[in-house]
């Protein structure tokens, strides 16, 4: 799967950053999910870490 070669950190900017509809095209239905819910994971922890 594709999500496992991207480094996590760089995932997580990306998705943060909303760069990653780049990657949707070539990505399979259940893979966008998937990001989906890596992305909501992603912004929840980056509140998180803001709010300390």
């Amino acid at each position: 799967m594709l999500i496992n070669i991207i480094p996590a950190n760089g995932l997580i900017k990306c998705l943060l950053k909303q760069k990653y509809k780049v990657f949707l095209k070539q990505l399979r239905i259940e893979d966008i999910s998937y990001l989906i819910r890596v992305k909501t994971f992603a912004s929840r922890v980056n509140a998180l870490y803001y709010a300390r």
